[in-house]
């Protein structure tokens, strides 16, 4: 759905592989974001329950603030203090190191690109970390629950999948945004 325009909604995880190619070491000092953001798409939405593995995340940048730090989370997904004020991360020649990298937003649509400050023969540059040339793309949810029933009601189309839509109780479906009622008949008990 990316390669047609489609836009992740809330949170966007993105594993990074960084590989030391050089013949000396160096070291990671910081990322960052560097983000544009502007009000929340609206239009279509598809939405479903997650299914598979979770991103087992390392870092994450909350967008809704002015100047977003790189914040340990733990497995439980709280986020904690600023990761690189108290770390940094050494590469030896043809080392790698792996950043599970969560990016969340409750207020605004962001594209956004990381830059990753590095530490090399006492020389300090910045690189960039980009999705193949393009900003990663990401938009809070226009979903506002505390609204329920009418919580799509910016969304033109909506395609709900899985348990939330009573009409298959799996597969995506196109409604109305005005004519979607979920049914709970999809959701089973389960002893």
């Amino acid at each position: 759905m990316r390669s047609l325009g489609a836009v992740d909604v809330d949170v966007l995880g993105t594993q990074i592989v960084l590989e030391n190619i050089g013949t000396t070491k160096v070291r990671i000092m910081g990322i960052r974001v560097v983000k544009e953001c502007g009000p929340p798409l609206s239009g279509t939405i598809f939405f479903s329950i997650p299914q598979g593995d979770q991103l087992s995340t390392t870092l994450g940048f909350d967008l809704d603030e002015t100047a977003p730090a790189a914040r340990s989370i733990d497995e439980g997904d709280r986020w904690g203090k600023a990761y690189f004020s108290t770390h940094t991360v050494l590469l030896e020649p043809g080392e790698q190191k792996v950043f599970e990298i969560k990016v969340k937003t409750d207020e605004y649509y962001c594209e956004y690109r990381f830059a990753m400050k590095t530490l090399r023969d006492r020389i300090t540059q910045e690189e960039p970390i980009d999705n193949n040339g393009k900003p990663f793309r990401i938009s809070a949810s226009r979903w506002n629950i505390e609204d329920y029933p009418h919580a799509l009601r910016d969304y033109s189309l909506i395609y709900p999948g899985g348990p939330w839509n009573p009409r298959t109780c799996g597969d995506f479906s196109e409604f109305e945004t005005e004519e979607y009622r979920d049914d709970v008949t999809c959701f089973k008990d389960v002893d």
